[in-house]
């Protein structure tokens, strides 16, 4: 069964300021949650229930919710040494 990918604001924003390559590389890993929501190479974070998927230089921060089926995105960082920082 399907989730529902909800990408929120501040997601969106990050990914609006990604370059067009990066962009579309991200957009299709997230549209990939949906049919997925674990997949191979998904780290769960250890300071929340929140997990992480690699895409390049960018970890898309994200949240699953079972019963309602929903894959929420969280954030698009780049990865760097603060990346995890307040999460």
């Amino acid at each position: 069964m399907k989730y529902e990918v909800i990408i929120k604001p501040r997601a969106e924003k990050e990914l609006l300021d990604l370059n067009q390559k990066d962009y579309e590389r991200v957009r299709l890993k997230i549209g990939e949650l949906a049919g997925n929501p674990r997949p191979f190479g998904v780290k769960q974070l250890k300071t929340r229930e929140n997990y992480r998927i690699r895409v390049g230089n960018y970890r898309v921060i994200y949240n699953v919710g079972d019963k309602q089926k929903i894959v929420e995105i969280l954030d698009v960082l780049r990865r760097n040494e603060r990346t995890y920082q307040g999460l």
